[in-house]
């Protein structure tokens, strides 16, 4: 590593040398180079030190890259291509997306191409590639050709460009709907002028509303054009609107329909909170806008492709890609917790998207100091940015706060709005993201609200569980807005420990409930301004454990009480069908409907309540199951798990079948539903590992796009209380009134014995009495009943 290297290059095969740098260090293994403004197909680099030199093994092709790439102009069957100039290069070579591929589609002596036989309603990518001699460059980065015709060299072409307001948007029935006015872009994209033409529209397909625009407006050249009627949009539902332009020798029909769609959905007073915790999470696939994500509460994810280009995804736990991203909600801040995020996973196809998601509409009718408040989580190396609009009075105003752009760090950041200049309206909101240019650039939003700045708190709290066991520990989390700075918890009963540090007075306390039965649960907060309280009645429920035999055939609804299900990350849910049972008679089965829904390797539980093995001393589960599986492709999975920790962790009982193993009928390409008894199997599981505990048994369907998974007749019980015959053992030593020398423990006068060839003796000591009902003593063995020691048998 000691003395200096010099690098050389040439571009003539060796035949001269040019230096690059005469003074590089000898630990350097590497060099960022400026390479030079020629064009060869000869190049080659020469590293030296001191008598030591080493040339590049074969030579290497230097040519720049086309820059400026772009759509010059988009017409009805063709679009124009244009680039800078490649100094030095002969040719180009233009290239198109295939299926898979950039595949070349011509060449061109010039900077521009014609690309012909193109749908203007679909979307295409394209890249271009300098050339000189037989050298050929790298290709310059693609660029998309969206939907839609611009600047096309027609004589005579009239364009709808956009319907500004409403806007291409989805819209709630928010105050001022019933009066919408309509305003247009409208563009001469041709290359005369137009006068005297008419712009009209019609909502739902309904009256025509046509007026004349006398112009004239110039080649490549735009006004905005507002009706003088309104539309009305005050009720729920969903709605076409069309704006067309009327021109006689138009040359291009596809420049002229848009629409808006109206949304549902009621108005929404203050406190507003909505922490996601109720949303179904969504899948996490690197497939960027191929991902449709389904809000709750109101909420709205705007359509891909249309009004934006990807989803916000409800998530859980940290996102896919390392390094960037949450690795847990904000509130309550764990595993369990929700938040919304965009994927950008796929790049570079999901760099640089928008993702909008609008709220229902908010209420501030008597307000004082409204404002809207959410936490933020921006991390990465290539993060994007951030922005909120406000929607009021029939319009958007957007960035109605500065927006957040780049990495903010790895933690939950607080943002907030003031909103009193809406004071008296009813308004919503939007949350937009922009992506970065790379997968390391993930947007995360949580916990919402929208409350006077200046009141006593709004009470808000939830339950990492309200379902729980006697002594488990259950994490209440305050969700109040208008910042609480003190709290007051209480339970009725009061039968509860604080714990791990915490108190009736801590913000978010971990409790104990020590009684089987329901808790109401209060929680006082206060500021500085007042306090105020909230009673959530029945709210956590302790439950006592069932006792064997347990036997469950959902004839009497579903869920069973106190059964409880774990719903998979796509919202795949076990629920009941009727079906042909396993006695030929029509039965409730519990189902899943794999046929109908595919999210790969996700996992939905069947919980059991609590279940005391107590005395049991050889626990048994039974079960009927009917499968089908599609084919060998696409099959499902059924695993048996089980908790002795009141459902805080599962492990597996050892049962876990799939595909042809599972399945109790040949494969089936159509939705499978039991219709004979046939169609099912009996199942048993060995539950002796778990005797004397209380535990939780899960069915656990796993997902692959395959067919019905039914389970009925569920059946949990102690065998030793059904059986008439004791077992001798002899597995701790001879005597017989040992526990653990006897399968279904020490004979009473109503059980018959046996004692099995290849055991010890069985000793019935001095001044002992066994009973029984018979003995059969196998060959080999036998029973030894010492001196005053006796043996009784029953009739």
């Amino acid at each position: 590593t000691t003395g200096s290297f010099t690098l050389e290059y040439s571009t003539n095969n060796g035949a001269s040398w040019s230096t690059i740098s005469t003074s590089v260090s000898g630990s350097a293994r590497f060099y960022n180079w400026t390479v030079p403004t020629v064009v060869t197909g000869d190049a080659l680099i020469r590293v030296s030190r001191g008598l030591n030199s080493d040339t590049s093994e074969d030579v290497f092709s230097i040519i720049d890259i086309p820059s400026g790439l772009t759509v010059d102009f988009a017409c009805p069957d063709s679009i124009r291509l244009i680039w800078n100039a490649v100094s030095g290069a002969t040719s180009y070579e233009v290239s198109q997306l295939g299926t898979m591929y950039m595949d070349s589609i011509g060449t061109s002596t010039t900077t521009d191409f014609i690309v012909t036989g193109l749908n203007p309603t679909d979307e295409y990518w394209f890249s271009v590639r300098a050339r000189a001699n037989g050298i050929e460059g790298r290709r310059a980065i693609a660029i998309k050709k969206d939907p839609g015709t611009f600047f096309c060299p027609i004589p005579i072409d009239g364009g709808i460009l956009d319907i500004e307001k409403p806007g291409i948007a989805q819209l709630t029935n928010c105050d001022s709907l019933s009066i919408i006015p309509i305003q247009i872009d409208v563009a001469n994209e041709g290359l005369n002028p137009i006068s005297n033409f008419d712009v009209s529209y019609r909502l739902n397909g309904g009256t025509i509303f046509t007026e004349t625009i006398a112009g004239p407006l110039a080649p490549l050249s735009q006004l905005l054009h507002t009706f003088t009627t309104t539309i009305d949009l005050s009720a729920p539902g969903s709605y076409q609107l069309e704006a067309w332009i009327d021109i006689t020798s138009d040359g291009n029909s596809f420049n002229d329909t848009v629409s808006v769609t109206l949304i549902s959905g009621g108005v929404q007073t203050l406190p507003f909170f909505e922490n996601f915790e109720s949303f179904s999470t969504c899948a996490t696939s690197s497939d960027c806008e191929t991902t449709i994500c389904d809000l709750n509460n109101g909420f709205v994810n705007l359509e891909n492709g249309v009004d934006d280009d990807i989803d916000w995804r409800t998530d859980i736990g940290g996102t896919p890609s390392s390094g960037t991203g949450p690795s847990v909600d904000h509130n309550p801040g764990n595993s369990s917790g929700k938040y919304l995020y965009t994927e950008v996973s796929g790049s570079p196809v999901c760099a640089s998207k928008t993702a909008m998601m609008v709220s229902p509409c908010i209420d501030l009718t008597g307000s004082s100091s409204p404002e809207l408040k959410f936490w933020y989580h921006m991390n990465g190396t290539s993060v994007g940015s951030l922005h909120i609009d406000i929607f009021a009075g029939g319009t958007w105003t957007n960035d109605v706060i500065s927006s957040v752009t780049g990495s903010q760090g790895s933690n939950w950041l607080e943002s907030s709005v003031n909103l009193t200049s809406y004071v008296n309206q009813i308004i919503k909101f939007r949350i937009r993201a922009i992506t970065g240019t790379n997968w390391s650039s993930d947007i995360a939003i949580d916990d919402i609200t929208v409350a006077e700045a200046a009141g006593a708190p709004a009470i808000a709290f939830n339950a990492n569980r309200t379902e729980a066991c006697p002594n488990k520990t259950i994490i209440l989390t305050d969700n109040s807005v208008n910042n609480p700075t003190a709290w007051s918890w209480s339970f009725v009963p009061n039968t509860v420990a604080f714990v791990n540090g915490t108190n009736a007075n801590s913000q978010n306390p971990q409790v104990q409930f020590n009684a089987i039965g329901s808790y109401d649960v209060t929680l006082v907060a206060s500021n500085s301004f007042g306090s105020a309280s909230l009673t959530q009645t029945a709210y956590i429920n302790i439950n006592d454990s069932d006792t064997l035999p347990v036997a469950e055939n959902f004839e009497s609804g579903f869920l069973p009480t106190s059964w409880s299900l774990q719903t998979s990350p796509g919202g795949l849910d076990w629920i009941s069908n009727v079906v042909t049972g396993s006695d030929s008679s029509t039965t409730t089965a519990a189902y899943v409907d794999n046929y109908a829904n595919n999210f790969p390797a996700e996992e939905s539980g069947m919980l059991t309540m609590p279940i005391a093995l107590g005395t049991s001393e050889i626990p048994f589960l039974t079960f009927d199951v009917a499968y089908s599986p599609y084919d060998a492709t696409y099959y499902d999975g059924l695993r048996i798990d089980i908790s002795t920790d009141c459902g805080e962790t599962f492990s597996s009982t050892g049962y876990f079948k799939e595909n042809l193993v599972l399945a109790t009928v040949p494969v089936q390409t159509s939705s499978f539903f039991p219709d004979s008894a046939s169609d099912w199997r009996r199942d048993t599981v060995d539950l002796t590992a778990y005797a004397g505990m209380d535990v939780i048994v899960s069915f656990v369907n796993i997902n692959g796009y395959g067919n019905g998974l039914f389970i009925d007749n569920i059946l949990i019980e102690d065998i030793c209380e059904l059986s008439n015959v004791c077992t001798w053992t002899g597995a701790i030593d001879n005597d017989w009134h040992k526990e653990g020398n006897w399968v279904c423990g020490v004979p009473n006068v109503s059980k018959d014995v046996i004692i099995p060839a290849g055991t010890i003796d069985c000793i019935i000591y001095s001044g002992q009495t066994g009973v029984c009902k018979t003995v059969i003593s196998e060959s080999g063995t036998g029973l030894i009943i010492q001196n005053d020691g006796k043996l009784e048998l029953g009739n």
